[in-house]
């Protein structure tokens, strides 16, 4: 057999043999998608809002009568320097003169509204400052009301109540010692239901009012507005006095 014919023969003996021991390449495989990761829980941190003392700087709806509870010292030493006295009840700031410091301090806890009791000149410079420059600056709303003893009446007692409940967050109510807040918050006292003059002048004189012209004028004014309230309506029903049987 010639040379070529062998080497042609072994390599058919062969091709088998060397194409079983190749190296097989595997299919390269198909790329997996990441499994997202499940979203974490948010954290929150309850904020808490003593009364009198709010915390939340987030608007609320006007409450139907606020400050018709019983007003108790304020003795927050951020606040007492920056005041000539101060009281609450409830969101409702009853005080003095306030320093500009100090309503700086009432609108990073949530104030919205000042209702001044004093001229417009006497907010503008009683403390060295532009109180309507100041609250324009913190984004409160000021309501200049001004009350005086010798002309107070339930008129401004209205005023009062509409510009308090107006307002969709806490009030700070001011005058210069808060003895005419005190007097103008009895009037509003004397509207709520039940109320009596010796109960609103207790609790005007504990949130600062003083003895003198402006006791005496909340005094005639809360006689006023409660002896102005319709007599309560006799109770429907069997009455519980028998009546009287005729005689046969």
């Amino acid at each position: 057999m010639r040379p070529a014919s062998l080497c042609a023969a072994a390599l058919a003996v062969l091709s088998p043999a060397l194409q079983g021991c190749a190296p097989t390449r595997k299919a390269p495989a198909a790329a997996s998608s990441p499994t997202p990761a499940a979203p974490q829980p948010i954290a929150r941190v309850p904020v808490t809002e003593p009364t009198g003392m709010p915390l939340s700087t987030t608007a609320r709806s006007a409450p139907a009568a606020r400050g018709n509870t019983l007003a108790v010292r304020v003795d927050d030493p951020e606040l007492v320097d920056e005041f000539n006295n101060i009281f609450a009840t409830g969101d409702l700031y009853l005080a003095g003169w306030p320093s500009e410091e100090g309503l700086k301090r009432l609108a990073a806890r949530g104030v919205k509204r000042i209702v001044a009791l004093k001229t417009p000149d006497e907010v503008m410079h009683a403390r060295g400052y532009d109180a309507r420059a100041v609250a324009k600056q913190l984004g409160m709303e000021l309501v200049v009301l001004p009350v005086r003893p010798d002309t107070y009446s339930p008129a401004d007692v209205d005023a009062f109540a509409k510009a308090i409940n107006e307002s969709n967050g806490p009030v700070l109510v001011h005058c210069g010692s808060a003895s005419t807040s005190a007097m103008v918050w009895s009037g509003y006292l004397a509207r709520q239901p039940d109320a009596t003059t010796e109960g609103v002048m207790g609790a005007a004189r504990g949130a600062g009012l003083l003895e003198g012209p402006m006791a005496d004028a909340a005094e005639r004014v809360a006689n006023e507005i409660i002896g102005a309230k319709p007599a309560p309506k006799p109770r429907s029903g069997p009455s519980a006095i028998p009546s009287a049987v005729p005689e046969k």
